[in-house]
């Protein structure tokens, strides 16, 4: 049958008698949050468009659209695109009816119109306020300062068993007790570690392998390495080194100033900036510009910068006047974000879920029945922070490009950030989150992902404006913000049972009692926090050991006091994922005689060499 003519619009098709009503026009525009000139220019079209092919194949091959600049008005991405097509059609078509001047006049009033729209939408939605003041932060950025001490853990060293089988009966079995710490233990103080001072340690929520760096830059390792992400090369058949190990690498005799662990692979940085990192490597997350599997030794990580300057992986980061310094970085479960020395932020690996911020996931088939992402496999620079506005569309800061970061901080699938502070001491930092929401661990009060880094609206009122946030902490799918003041704020969820808090609550169990926090770390299932005064507290849930309660519950909804740290000064907590590690202040006689109380396991206590179990490689 053929098929029916399509009828041609003509001049009597657009005659007065066809026009819509003035109040249509007026509600159309209200509804739509568009100018009247833009609502007549759109039932002039009919909806014809520009068809194109050039423009619709332009469309499905583009990558999803960045957020405007500057919000000119309510509408949405394809009302942008069909005004983009339309007007120049109206604008000819005014151009033949009128003069000169009167189009120059229309042109004028639909500025003039859309200048309203914008100052209209900044004043009733909070969300689009924007801090247009530049900034003068305070830079170059170091890596963080640690107070040094000694070395204590609480949880399982088997790591075969995390996450994989239960304890049970193991755990409370006096046999196993050098294996199995249920309480805050002292680690080989007087054997491997011994006259050794540790400066910090590092471990994650997604991670049952550990770093600790000391006070000469000297990296040791534990853990497990079943992908290499200890970097003890080709040749290591252990799965399982349940004792700390001197890791080597590229860096030689230089000083690790900064490390990270994710799920199966480790970052670190040594003091000229040039970053390192082994393991896993099969969503790109150790930047080192291949998707190889594995790198099952160390080796240099690079920017994209790097790798266009046409620089070879055997000189990436030689260059000392060109190269990125890193000060600072973090890892999530198959990805990683840093800081460089002028407070940019930095990311590689998974694109999934919004996890590098780069703006989209980047979502594609590569086979009938299997999903892939955008991923990145060399460190891209990140400079897009929005907020959102009323309908969730995304809204670049005004000073997006010229934000510096402080600290950083990764859970499984999201990522926390805060701002640099600045000279004059004028400005709160900003908090902003990114990843995976669930739980609404982005802080945001909604289940949702984010793919640009979003200020957290709870931290930009006055009651931060003294009370500044300090330090950020990520757990598996939960937030921390520690303050100025020693408060800590929680939100999203560790334990498998009960709510999850949508917003930045404060710990008020804590702050109610004048406890003021120095160090705090959220693990897979368990939230740490030590006060400067020497309590220590945890909750969640430790099948582990890793709440260190000793022969006591295996899990609290509330912050329990972990007695055997009573008046032990924590200099640092982090909590991992079945497994707590500190470093514990021993500056006075005082220390060292509250330390003699704590439990101690040496290398003796093991069977085999080298921190191996009897039998097992």
């Amino acid at each position: 049958m053929p098929r029916p003519k399509k009828k041609v619009r003509t001049a009597k098709d657009n005659d007065s008698n066809k026009q819509p009503s003035q109040a249509n026009v007026d509600h159309l525009s209200k509804m739509l949050g568009i100018s009247e000139e833009q609502v007549k220019a759109m039932l002039a079209a009919q909806g014809a468009g520009l068809p194109t092919a050039t423009s619709r194949a332009s469309r499905r091959s583009a990558p999803p659209p960045a957020p405007a600049a500057a919000p000119k008005g309510k509408g949405s991405s394809a009302w942008a695109d069909f005004m983009e097509e339309e007007m120049p059609e109206q604008k000819k078509k005014s151009s033949s009816d009128d003069n000169n001047n009167n189009a120059n006049n229309k042109t004028d009033d639909h500025t003039a119109a859309n200048t309203a729209d914008s100052t209209t939408a900044s004043n009733t939605e909070e969300s689009t306020e924007v801090t247009v003041e530049a900034r003068k932060y305070i830079l170059p950025l170091e890596p963080l300062e640690h107070k040094p001490g000694v070395l204590a853990q609480t949880g399982t060293l088997d790591t075969k068993l995390t996450g994989r089988e239960k304890l049970g009966t193991a755990s409370s079995n006096p046999a196993l007790s050098h294996i199995h710490l249920d309480s805050p233990t002292v680690f080989c103080r007087e054997s491997i570690l011994q006259n050794v001072k540790i400066q910090f340690v590092a471990t994650s929520s997604t991670a049952c392998h550990n770093l600790a760096v000391d006070v000469d830059g000297v990296l040791y390792g534990w853990g497990r390495n079943e992908q290499s992400q200890l970097g003890l090369g080709p040749d290591c058949e252990e799965k399982d080194i349940m004792l700390p190990r001197k890791l080597e690498g590229p860096w030689g005799s230089g000083k690790i100033v900064a490390a990270a662990t994710g799920k199966s692979h480790s970052v670190v940085i040594d003091s000229t900036g040039t970053m390192y990192a082994a393991g896993l490597n099969k969503n790109g997350q150790l930047g080192i510009g291949q998707n190889s599997d594995h790198a099952r030794v160390f080796k240099k990580s690079g920017t994209s910068i790097d790798f266009l300057r046409g620089r070879s992986k055997q000189s990436l980061g030689n260059d000392a006047k060109n190269k990125t310094k890193f000060v600072r970085v973090a890892c999530g479960e198959n990805f990683t974000a840093a800081l460089d020395d002028e407070g940019k932020l930095w990311t590689t690996g998974s694109a999934e879920y919004g996890c590098i911020g780069s703006g989209s996931t980047g979502e594609h088939f590569v086979q009938a029945n299997k999903m892939a992402f955008a991923d990145a496999n060399r460190f891209e620079l990140r400079n897009t922070f929005v907020v959102k506005d009323a309908k969730n569309n995304p809204i670049p800061l005004q000073d997006s490009s010229d934000i510096r970061l402080a600290h950083i901080s990764c859970g499984k699938y999201h990522t926390m950030a805060i701002e640099a502070s600045t000279e004059d001491g004028k400005h709160q930092p900003r908090v902003f989150s990114w990843g995976s929401g669930n739980f609404g661990c982005l802080g945001h009060r909604i289940q949702a992902d984010e793919y640009y880094p979003r200020m957290i609206e709870s931290f930009n009122t006055n009651l931060f404006s003294t009370n500044t946030p300090v330090a950020p902490a990520c757990g598996a799918v939960c937030s921390l913000v520690q303050t100025k003041s020693g408060h800590v704020y929680y939100w999203g969820k560790h334990r498998s049972v009960g709510d999850a808090t949508m917003y930045p609550t404060l710990v008020d169990v804590l702050a109610n009692n004048s406890h003021v926090v120095s160090t705090c770390s959220a693990g897979g299932q368990t939230v740490v926090c030590s006060t400067e005064h020497g309590q220590t507290v945890s909750w969640g849930m430790g099948p582990y050991g890793e709440l260190g309660y000793g022969d006591g519950p295996k899990s609290s909804s509330k912050p329990k006091f972990m007695d055997a740290l009573d008046k032990v000064i924590v200099n640092q907590v982090c909590a991992g994922y079945g497994q707590t590690l500190f470093v514990l202040k021993d500056d006075t006689d005082e220390d060292k005689k509250v330390l003699e109380g704590l439990k101690k396991v040496e290398e003796g206590d093991y069977k085999g060499n080298n921190g191996k179990k009897k039998g097992k490689k």
